[in-house]
């Protein structure tokens, strides 16, 4: 979860820096990787590489569902959102809810500010 601070475009690509203000934790994320990389914590900022709209917008919350984009030189520390945008979760008063509903993954369509999951 956290809050887009500023926004660049590379070529097509939108690249958003979000600074992280709740970071749940899970062990077994990223337990098929060589190279587990370190999770995000509270305070960190992170960058999404988005080439798809919706893009996030500088200024909102979201809760993201993000997976690393292997990609080479700087761009490997960078996040694509999972499933293009079906992970992006935009905050309405006490509640997450999916920007894009219906988009062919099996995800909630809301998510509380306290945790619990519907939809």
């Amino acid at each position: 979860m956290g809050t887009v601070s500023a926004q660049s475009t590379e070529g097509d690509e939108t690249i958003s820096s979000v600074k992280v203000t709740n970071a749940p934790t899970n062990p077994q994320l990223g337990a098929n990787l060589a190279d587990r990389p370190e999770p995000a914590a509270v305070g960190d900022t992170v960058e999404v590489r988005q080439e798809l709209s919706p893009t996030l917008e500088l200024g909102e919350e979201y809760f993201l569902f993000l997976t690393p984009t292997m990609l080479p030189g700087e761009a490997a520390t960078q996040y694509f959102v999972t499933g293009a945008v079906a992970g992006l979760y935009l905050r309405h008063d006490d509640e997450f809810r999916r920007v894009v509903p219906g988009s062919g993954d099996t995800l909630p369509d809301t998510i509380s500010a306290t945790g619990a999951a519907s939809g």
